[in-house]
Parts: C-alpha cells; sequence; structure tokens
C-alpha cells in the first residue's frame, strides 16, 4: 500500500507539473479505479483517491503549467508590467 500511494503521488506530482493537473486527474480516475478493483483489500480506492488528488495539486503548483490559475496569473501580470516566465515561476 506504501508503494502505491508514493508512486501514485510522486508520479502525479511529476506529471501534472507540466500538464494541467484537471485533465490528468481526470485521465489518472479510470487508471485508479482499476487498480482499486483488482486489489480491494490491499488497495483501497479511497486512499489511492487522495494520492492522485495531493499529487496532483503538489505538481499544479510546481510550475507555470501546471494549473490554469498560474496561467491566468502570468497573462494578468504581464499586462501590468511584471513578466513572469515559465523559468521565473519555477525558480520562485
Amino acid at each position: 500500500l506504501a508503494v502505491a500511494i508514493t508512486l501514485i503521488l510522486w508520479v502525479s506530482a511529476i506529471t501534472s507539473a507540466f500538464l494541467d493537473n484537471i485533465p490528468y486527474t481526470a485521465t489518472m480516475i479510470p487508471v485508479v479505479k482499476i487498480l482499486a478493483d483488482e486489489l480491494p483489500e490491499t488497495l483501497p480506492i479511497e486512499t489511492l483517491a487522495w494520492a492522485l488528488s495531493f499529487g496532483a495539486c503538489l505538481g499544479g503548483n510546481g510550475t507555470l503549467l501546471g494549473a490554469s490559475a498560474n496561467i491566468v496569473t502570468a497573462g494578468l501580470s504581464t499586462s501590468k508590467g511584471y513578466d513572469i516566465t515559465f523559468l521565473n515561476f519555477f525558480y520562485l
């Protein structure tokens, strides 16, 4: 169980840092459901869903592309004269 949680959390965080976290999470829900259906006693769906949620949230805050709110904020700040580039956001 600990390996599955760690794997889902970190893979979700890394992937969601470079893809938008909402489509990634929506795509991974069936995968998590299949894992829980295959081993219901060992891998409860609630635990795997929380790992997916936390990983996607963590990754979404990691880069400029990870969440829609980050892109909107960068656009608004650019219109006000404060440029936020991908690397600038990544280093903050």
